[in-house]
């Protein structure tokens, strides 16, 4: 509520018609135009309008209260009748009946009895496969990829097939799978590859296993030479290369390379040895399951 304050009167009041009236009466006046207020000896020299006024304005404030106070009366009286129409109007609610819980079931206490084993779960994280590999006794005696398949190395194959210059007309794709199957199902213990859920691993020169990115041949070609090959083609298609015409050059001497009338030498390292004519899987899809 505003309050309206004359300052010069030292009068207040929150009607504003009251305040206006007030501002109209001589003794506002009289303060307004710095006139010496009357002394409290002179209040009786008031005149009988200003009397008059004061009583005014003194029942017109005191009617203005008592419809304050009817108001809020009217208003507390809604509010208490509100409150008893909801609590006459409160849904009453029964109570659902609750099953009967089961009995309890007899405690049996187990002593001096160890768990059961849990099985060792087996996982696709290739640090986790690179440590077991690591950890294997029976894989420690293998040697690195690098000096396992080095030309001084002791890589041989079995070439009973291969005694005459006629027998290298055999020698094709398909011969180098099946040389190469029988080598790592015979050897299988001492080559430096493993294959895990599709995943090749080697061991390194420190004598760590490692995992091979899978090469990403997305738009490689074997025909202009950007197809990327796998480890383990790149070094098997390089021993088996280099052992096969080791022991040709043995059996035949070098001479059998410069035969240009059937060209053996050339045909053979274009359609066989060449790296470029194998894809990984070539080889990876028939050694895979024997490297496990």
């Amino acid at each position: 509520m505003t309050l309206h304050t004359c300052e010069c009167c030292n009068y207040s009041t929150p009607v504003r018609a009251r305040y206006d009236r007030h501002l109209t009466t001589t003794k506002h006046l009289e303060a307004a135009n710095n006139k010496p207020a009357v002394d409290e000896d002179d209040e009786d020299k008031l005149t009988s309008k200003e009397v008059a006024e004061t009583f005014e304005m003194v029942f017109e404030e005191i009617d203005f209260l008592k419809k304050a106070v009817a108001a809020k009366d009217i208003a507390l009286q809604e509010c208490k009748q509100l409150i008893k129409d909801m609590k006459a109007h409160m849904p009453t609610y029964e109570p659902v009946p609750q099953p009967v819980p089961p009995p309890p079931q007899p405690i049996i206490i187990q002593t001096n009895q160890p768990p059961p084993p849990t099985a060792k779960k087996e996982t696709c994280n290739p640090i986790y496969h690179c440590n077991a590999l690591n950890e294997d006794e029976k894989l420690k005696s293998i040697k690195g990829v690098d000096t396992y398949f080095r030309i001084a190395g002791d890589v041989q194959f079995d070439f009973s097939d291969l005694q005459e210059d006629v027998d290298i007309h055999h020698i094709n794709k398909a011969w180098v799978v099946s040389k190469l199957r029988s080598f790592v199902s015979e050897n299988k213990d001492n080559i430096p590859f493993r294959y895990y859920k599709g995943s090749l691993y080697y061991k390194n020169e420190q004598g760590f296993w490692e995992r091979e990115e899978t090469p990403d041949n997305k738009g490689g070609k074997l025909s202009n030479g950007t197809y990327n090959h796998s480890l383990l083609v790149k070094m098997f298609i390089y021993i088996i290369r280099n052992r096969t015409i080791t022991h040709l050059d043995n059996l035949l001497t070098d001479r059998w390379r410069l035969r240009t009338a059937d060209d053996l030498f050339v045909n053979m390292e274009n359609d066989t040895f060449n790296r470029d004519v194998w894809r990984n899987s070539e080889l990876a899809g028939h050694l895979q399951h024997l490297l496990k």
